[in-house]
């Protein structure tokens, strides 16, 4: 994912450096929520370069977060609920997410690859007032290539698509599915000793989930372009200087306020410049 360079970009900023509009989504579960529920996972030893894993997790909350519902609750916003009528419940919460992994890792000479392919699945929180349910459960494919040379150059990206909108929330049942992309490159140069970094991606997605007065009509984008280096000054001491660019658009959609059929706003752009040291002991 390249996040492992300068603070990361698009993977790290988030509304409070951007009006929250603006700022392009980045899709992978890097970091937040999906590392955020409780799940049981199995990972297998490694045999000729190969793993694979399986997990499952019973919903997206954090571990105990449903200690406490109670019936005085209605069961409205519990995190273990099958059911509900506030749109908040199941529009974002998923259930009975399963995953399957399996990836390959291998040195040929000088060369270091390696590859995956992940898949993801889940249920729904039902709505308790509607026989046809509103949102789809995550259907997700991740595939991804990493190639290292000599151990300082290293390329690579990582494609993922299927039903899942913005932010892992859920796909409206009238909108389409995702699709996105990242590929980067990483340089690392121990003799000085510094990292330079860069990289671009682009998510195709539904946006809006007001699908009944034709929000769904369009799809959204979010791209994002990160460039960034580190510089080493000693043991746990690093400057890093980075430049992001992004962009967000829908048609129809006023990105600003949420309003549909709206000619206003419908691109907006980012650009930040982000330098300082980081102190580690």
């Amino acid at each position: 994912m390249f996040d492992d360079f300068d603070i990361g970009g698009w993977i790290s900023f988030a509304s409070s450096n951007v009006a929250s509009g603006a700022t392009p989504v980045w899709p992978w579960a890097d970091e937040g929520g999906a590392y955020m529920a409780a799940r049981l996972q199995y990972v297998s030893p490694v045999i000729a370069g190969f793993d694979f894993g399986v997990g499952f997790a019973p919903n997206n909350s954090t571990p105990f977060d449903g200690s406490g519902c109670s019936q005085s609750s209605g069961g409205v916003g519990c995190a273990t609920q099958e059911s509900s009528t506030l749109a908040g419940d199941y529009g974002t919460r998923y259930r009975n997410e399963i995953d399957g992994a399996i990836r390959y890792r291998n040195t040929f000479g000088p060369i270091g690859l390696a590859t995956s392919f992940t898949w993801t699945h889940s249920g729904t929180v039902s709505d308790a007032a509607a026989p046809v349910q509103a949102y789809h459960g995550l259907d997700i494919g991740d595939a991804g290539a990493y190639v290292q040379i000599a151990k300082q150059l290293e390329l690579g990206g990582n494609i993922m698509w299927g039903a899942i909108n913005g932010n892992w929330a859920l796909k409206p049942a009238g909108g389409t599915d995702a699709f996105a992309w990242v590929t980067g490159v990483k340089w690392t140069i121990p003799q000085i000793p510094a990292t330079l970094g860069a990289y671009y991606f682009n998510y195709k997605y539904q946006g809006t989930t007001s699908c009944a007065d034709g929000g769904c009509n369009t799809q959204r984008t979010s791209q994002g372009l990160d460039v960034g280096a580190v510089y080493g000054f000693g043991p746990g001491v690093v400057a890093v200087v980075e430049y992001a660019w992004g962009q967000v658009y829908q048609g129809n959609v006023n990105l600003l306020s949420g309003a549909l059929g709206s000619a206003a706003y419908n691109t907006v752009n980012a650009n930040v410049i982000t330098a300082g040291m980081s102190v580690r002991f």
